[in-house]
C-alpha cells in the first residue's frame, strides 16, 4: 500500500525535538495540528523539499521571501 499524497507531505515535513516530531509551520514555527488539513509549498529552487505553514497570511509571507 502507498501512503496518500497527505501522508508523505507529512512525513516530509517532519521536524525532530526531544526524540518526536512535530510539524512547524516554516514562518512563524507555530506547532501544526497532525489532524488537520494545511498549506504547504515547495521553494523554487528545491521542488523536492516540502514546507508547512499554519495559515494563508504565513504561506504568503514565505513566498514573498522566497522569490
Amino acid at each position: 500500500m502507498t501512503d496518500s499524497p497527505d501522508q508523505e507531505i507529512a512525513d516530509a515535513s517532519q521536524h525532530p525535538r526531544d526524540g518526536t516530531y512535530l510539524k512547524r509551520c516554516a514562518t512563524c514555527a507555530a506547532e501544526i495540528d497532525p489532524s488537520r488539513r494545511h498549506l504547504a509549498a515547495t521553494a523554487p529552487d528545491d521542488p523536492s523539499t516540502v514546507y508547512l505553514f499554519c495559515s494563508e497570511d504565513c504561506r504568503v509571507a514565505w513566498t514573498d521571501d522566497a522569490d
